[in-house]
């Protein structure tokens, strides 16, 4: 039954940990939203569809860093 219960806590204090590092990942993606956004707005048609080539790239590698985190910790927990 403890050791049921340290596991609990084990996996409690992983998963606070991973949902604060992806909020500051999503931080840190919003603000670099708004200077993307600001900068298109700025740009013509041409250099917008270029920054908006290589926005979502650029956000799929900076999401796919917690959930990969995310996945090697489940397994060591599981």
């Amino acid at each position: 039954m403890r050791a049921a219960r340290d596991a609990d806590l084990v996996l409690r204090d992983e998963s606070d940990e991973i949902i604060d590092n992806l909020k500051q990942q999503l931080s840190t993606l919003q603000k670099e939203l708004e200077r993307f956004q600001g900068g298109a707005d700025a740009a013509g048609a041409t250099e917008r569809a270029g920054l908006e080539a290589g926005l979502a790239p650029h956000i799929a590698s900076r999401l796919q860093m917690p959930a990969d985190e995310l996945s090697g910790r489940l397994e060591r927990l599981l």
